[in-house]
């Protein structure tokens, strides 16, 4: 059986699981996209999220900037809106 992951690829279950479980360290469980339409803010820097950016999806499906989280990331090992998920 097969899970959506990240809005843009399908995952097994099992795979689905160990990519939530680990540890951010420079987003190994985003996904990197392009962004198709404005959607609101990064919540890293503040500043909108335009059509054609590159943005990564967490696991837990929040998009920032992608060169945001990977900052982000170098510091904290968790999403900025969910520090203890």
């Amino acid at each position: 059986r097969a899970c959506f992951s990240a809005g843009l690829s399908f995952l097994s279950a099992p795979a689905l699981m160990a990519s939530i479980a680990l540890p951010l360290s420079a987003p190994p469980n985003s996904v990197a996209d392009i962004l198709t339409r404005d959607s609101g803010e990064c919540s890293i820097c503040l500043e909108d999220l335009l059509q054609g950016q590159t943005i990564s999806r967490l696991a837990c499906l929040c998009v920032y900037h992608k060169s945001c989280i990977d900052s982000w990331c170098k510091v904290k090992s968790c999403c900025p809106e969910h520090p203890f998920d």
